[in-house]
């Protein structure tokens, strides 16, 4: 069971970074689009919320987002809604969620950029 377009009203951009050659022996970071028209519902904390990198580091999130069953990688890039978000995890595919009370969705936590 997937979760209902209805409970997902933003239509994000999910964008991942890249390196690309750029011809003088030197690589430059572009990003690409993951996913188009990704159907998502994004909440702000009160607060800025502490969570655990994988990497170890602390990183501080100001934003959940619950969207649809699909692959969102930490360091992505979601645009939605005229806003910008960097992804800082869980990482994929520990950020999907599969309960038997709940459509199957991903959950990640973000801060604004």
């Amino acid at each position: 069971m997937t979760m209902p377009v209805g409970r997902l009203p933003l239509s994000a951009t999910v964008s991942q970074k890249t390196a690309t050659a750029d011809g003088y022996g030197g690589r430059v970071t572009t990003w690409a689009t993951r996913h188009s028209g990704f159907r998502c519902r994004i909440y702000s904390h009160s607060k800025e919320e502490p969570i655990r990198l994988a990497s170890g580091e602390q990183a501080f999130s100001t934003h959940k987002l619950i969207g649809e069953d699909k692959e969102i990688h930490a360091g992505d890039q979601i645009s939605a809604g005229g806003a910008n978000y960097e992804v800082l995890g869980p990482d994929y595919p520990a950020n999907r969620i599969y309960d038997s009370s709940l459509p199957h969705h991903v959950e990640v936590f973000l801060r604004a950029i």
